[in-house]
């Protein structure tokens, strides 16, 4: 689910205030995160044997909680 989520939101990031589809944007974000996940889980965890999907998932889920914390840090600025 996070490679969906990346291949969604990311481009939207990297495009932002273009009209359209992403495509391009999206076929490079998944191009570049599945292998970067496969050489993370196969060089930098290879002592322990994971998934690449659990990397993914990882990368993906810091990804999405980044935006969400710096929402927050930005509200309990403004109501200071």
């Amino acid at each position: 689910m996070s490679v969906v989520v990346l291949e969604w939101c990311l481009p939207r990031v990297v495009a932002a205030g273009r009209p359209g589809i992403p495509v391009v944007p999206a076929a490079l974000t998944g191009a570049v995160l599945l292998p970067g996940a496969d050489l993370i889980a196969q060089v930098l965890l290879a002592s322990v044997a994971l998934p690449v999907r659990v990397v993914t998932t990882a990368l993906g889920g810091a990804y999405l909680i980044s935006p969400l914390i710096a929402q927050v840090r930005r509200r309990e600025l403004v109501a200071r």
